[in-house]
């Protein structure tokens, strides 16, 4: 199984887990999230296993989408310069 299916089947699961009332940006945060995940990671690369592409995937999460990625929610910081701000 490549990660682009693992992806599309994870973001599919947040879609039927969001409740019975929506609005049309409920689902943004996700969609952001699984946008940048296939161009900074899944279209760059192969993995032999699905091991491999797991692996990958939390190393991307972990290692530099939580802590080192700027992001836009948080005026263009990291998580980590975010939180030291917040902590002072």
């Amino acid at each position: 199984m490549e990660l682009a299916a693992t992806c599309r089947s994870a973001h599919r699961s947040s879609r039927l887990n969001r409740g019975l009332q929506a609005t049309l940006t409920d689902n943004a945060p996700m969609e952001s999230f699984f946008h940048t995940l296939k161009v900074e990671l899944v279209h760059q690369c192969q993995w032999a296993t699905q091991a491999e592409a797991r692996q990958a995937l939390f190393g991307y999460i972990e290692g530099y989408y939580n802590r080192h990625r700027m992001h836009s929610a948080l005026g263009y910081l990291t998580p980590e310069q975010a939180e030291q701000r917040m902590i002072g």
